[in-house]
């Protein structure tokens, strides 16, 4: 799936006119269009055929690469803001002709000429309607009858035909003037999003020798130095080497509160320096650092459509032919059967429906929510990756954790050492540090940080069973270190043992054995998260009935901390295929939809299977990230709760819109057949819906 930008595209049933378009054509696999952010995106072999179709279907629009340095030339961007100014001083002049045209008429100023009355008129309505006119007889030309433009060029045409001069020009001008209104909306929530932008910064300070020099961001790699002033925007992730500062991280993670920057530290891309002067190590290029992982994740999700978004795509296309079609018949059909009924009236009433059918409220207002909802949701440091999660999210009756990492902070400390007789408490921890020398897990790096002694020597060959343990080999030498279900499968006698859950810490276990025999086992603790019990109190009050655990961690260390806190059921010693498998399980017995939250690579395949997987922390691992449909950047499990009381929000703002959208238009439709509203009420009521719509959708940003 390539992107492109839109240039020119100002219509939302345009936009869904030609997403239709261009996935019937054979060439093309897939595609998406969003007119929110004004973006294509596409999989096809055939791009340039596909530019001439969407220039032969839609002239105005330029198809711009995203990211390819590819632009319009300056003669079309001459020619583009020219052609945006001169319509807007038209329609501004025609406005102001207008009204002062009924002020005059009204008034009784006006000279009663035959033909003066319809040629002031007739030009003022030819300033303000030659754009609808145009677009509706090109569209016709393509085929495309039932279009807005289609809708207002007959309706204010059968109004002219009628004598009706002054609603035909007032109409024509007040629904222009509408949408340019809706146009000025949807660009600013549009900026909302490219404001994210800014926090990759463009250019960083990178050591060359003893000077600095300042280069493109594409130009860092991992390595090079940089430097970091007070007020500068960290441009990519790394690690602070000298220097501390406070360090303002709510672009990423909507937190508030600065963080204490020091060696060490790793810091991602967007943070924002605020005071101390820093150096730092790149530790990521450019595309691959956090602020360009979530422009990324909220760029994505802009194209996948929630299910309201797609319905009401589709009720469009029937909806309008419909109301075209009664329009048809009432013009008619009362007329031939009703005596003493005049065409001219049945005309005026049909010409009123056109008006109020127009389904640009309906079309504008769902997918423009979630939009205002993914931006919002954004600068709460919560990125999803579609709308159709946000709606998933809000319903969600089902929770399963991950433990270790999740509900735990995933940064162990050594407990205590329980060695065989035979065997020293410093021999055993010796025995565990080489034999997990290479592994790149939260325990094998415990271990290695309670190792005090002298650098032990790397295996030879080394093998790593995910969910059991590691199997390390020297000439003289085998070692293994593990769960208790690996030590029983190698055949080894395990004693019986109770690692104690010690205030805010869950223990685990590793076991030891080498040729020989078994050496003892050690206990490792994990302190709880600090938010955790706040959390599932705030889940339980949202509804969520069902708190799971599923974990591979041992199942004494699980039950206590389900027992702690209060989950409905807790799992331990999984595999990741018996996790899965365990979870699928839970899915027919609970209510759904079912969310799953993890970090590892282990959880990765429950994160892909459920409904909506969470991953926790931008940091986390890139295999969970890749999986989940959600990912918390703060790293803080307050966030599923705050993310499910948004989506809410945001679903909630779709169905306002919906019924409001829908009740207005059969108010009008019932008003228009009964002879009890004009012209002039009917396009009041499809422009202020629209922009009423529209103003509810933006309440998603906050």
């Amino acid at each position: 799936m390539k992107t492109y930008t839109l240039q020119g595209l100002d219509c939302a049933n345009c936009a869904a006119g030609l997403e239709k378009t261009l996935a019937a054509h054979p060439g093309v696999r897939k595609v998406s269009i969003d007119f929110a952010t004004l973006s294509l995106k596409i999989d096809t072999d055939q791009m340039e055929l596909i530019k001439d179709l969407i220039k032969k279907e839609e002239p105005d629009i330029q198809v711009i690469g995203k990211n390819t340095g590819e632009s319009l030339s300056p003669e079309e961007s001459r020619n583009k803001n020219g052609n945006l100014r001169m319509p807007l001083a038209i329609l501004g002049i025609s406005a102001g002709l207008t009204a002062l045209g009924l002020i005059l008429d009204t008034l009784g100023l006006l000279p009663e000429q035959p033909l003066l009355r319809p040629l002031w008129y007739g030009i003022l309505y030819l300033l303000a309607g030659w754009p609808v006119l145009h677009k509706a007889v090109s569209n016709i030309l393509k085929g495309q009858w039932l279009d807005e433009t289609f809708l207002m060029a007959i309706a204010t045409l059968g109004a002219l035909a009628l004598g009706e001069w002054e609603e035909a020009v007032g109409v024509m001008v007040f629904w222009r003037t509408g949408e340019l209104l809706q146009e000025q909306a949807v660009a600013k929530s549009r900026q909302t999003i490219r404001s994210l932008a800014e926090i990759r910064g463009n250019s960083a300070r990178k050591k060359q020798g003893q000077t600095w020099l300042s280069v493109p961001l594409k130009d860092l790699i991992p390595g090079d130095i940089i430097q970091l002033h007070p007020g500068d925007r960290v441009p990519v992730d790394g690690k602070i080497l000298h220097g501390e500062g406070s360090l303002d991280t709510s672009a990423l993670t909507g937190e508030p509160l600065p963080r204490h920057g020091v060696p060490g530290m790793e810091i991602s891309g967007g943070y924002l320096n605020i005071s101390g002067l820093l150096e730092v190590e790149v530790l990521k290029p450019e595309g691959e650092s956090a602020a360009a992982r979530i422009l990324e994740l909220v760029e994505n999700a802009l194209h996948s459509k929630a299910q309201p978004e797609k319905l009401i795509t589709r009720f469009a296309r029937i909806y309008t032919p419909v109301v075209v079609l009664s329009a048809l018949l009432i013009a008619v059909i009362p007329p031939l059967f009703i005596p003493g009924a005049p065409f001219e009236e049945w005309i005026r009433r049909a010409l009123i429906l056109l008006v109020i059918s127009c389904p640009c409220a309906l079309v504008l207002g769902i997918p423009l929510s979630y939009f205002a909802g993914l931006g919002g949701a954004a600068r709460k440091g919560i990125l999803f990756k579609g709308a159709n999660f946000m709606e998933t999210l809000g319903n969600a009756r089902s929770i399963t954790f991950d433990k270790t990492g999740t509900l735990t902070q995933g940064v162990f400390a050594l407990q205590s050492l329980h060695p065989t007789p035979g065997t020293t408490a410093e021999e055993l921890l010796a025995l565990a540090v080489e034999a997990e020398g290479p592994s790149p897990h939260p325990l094998a790096h415990s271990l290695r940080r309670a190792w005090s002694g002298l650098p032990l020597a790397l295996p030879e060959t080394f093998t790593e069973r995910p969910g059991f343990g590691v199997e390390a080999r020297w000439p003289h030498q085998i070692l293994w270190a593990g769960n208790r279900r690996y030590m029983e499968e190698l055949g080894h006698l395990v004693p019986i043992t109770t690692p104690v859950t010690l205030g805010t810490f869950s223990g685990t276990e590793i076991h030891v054995a080498d040729q020989t025999g078994y050496k003892g086992w050690i206990h490792l603790g994990d302190a709880h998260r600090p938010e955790l019990g706040r959390t599932l109190k705030q889940l339980r009050g949202l509804g969520v009935d069902n708190l799971t655990i599923l974990s591979g961690d041992q199942s004494s260390t699980v039950e206590k901390i389900s027992m702690e806190y209060g989950f409905d059921s807790a799992q331990g010693s999984l595999l990741p295929g018996d996790k899965l498998k365990s979870f699928e399980g839970s899915m027919t017995t609970h209510p759904g939809p079912h969310v799953f939250v993890g970090d590892g690579i282990n959880d990765s395949p429950v994160l892909a299977r459920a409904d909506v997987g969470i991953s926790l922390g931008i940091k986390g691992t890139e295999a969970a990230l890749e999986a989940s449909d959600v990912a918390l950047m703060d790293d803080d499990l307050s966030g599923i709760p705050r993310a499910i009381v948004h989506c809410r929000k945001v679903n909630r703002l779709v169905y306002q819109n919906i019924a409001f959208a829908l009740g207005i238009k059969v108010i009008f439709l019932t008003l228009g057949i009964l002879g009890m509203a004009n012209l002039w009420m009917a396009v009041i009521a499809d422009v202020g819906a629209a922009l009423l719509v529209v103003a509810n959708s933006l309440r998603g940003l906050r």
